[in-house]
């Protein structure tokens, strides 16, 4: 149920240490105050959430980001406006966060000027 689903969220987060991991992209995720930081160490982390998001904290989301920025090479935190937990109003944005984000990390794509101002900005 909902303990399994949020559980899911954090294990991609938790497993960044394995030597494989280039990076993160979280996308409305479920991270509480105490989830470790430490495992994303030298790695990029991109967190997007949507700013109608009733089912996990937008809130939450940015702190666990301004935690992590002290480990990782990059991290970006991304809200995106008027879209839900669901991502479907806005679903262009998210999917050209994403893969542009993980092309990027990836080393095939350099990062679109598009994509960065919104990186940089922190809304899309």
């Amino acid at each position: 149920g909902d303990r399994r689903r949020r559980r899911r969220h954090r294990l991609a987060v938790r497993a960044a240490d394995d030597k494989q991991v280039r990076g993160i992209v979280a996308l409305a995720p479920w991270l509480p105050a105490n989830e470790p930081v430490e495992q994303l160490q030298g790695r990029s982390v991109l967190i997007a959430h949507g700013d109608r998001d009733r089912v996990t904290s937008r809130r939450a989301s940015r702190q666990f980001a301004q935690r992590a920025a002290r480990f990782t090479t990059r991290c970006d935190f991304v809200s995106v406006r008027r879209d839900t937990h669901a991502m479907v109003l806005r679903w262009s944005v998210w999917h050209r966060l994403t893969t542009a984000y993980a092309l990027e990390v990836l080393g095939l794509e350099p990062m679109p000027e598009r994509i960065s101002r919104l990186l940089a900005r922190g809304i899309a």
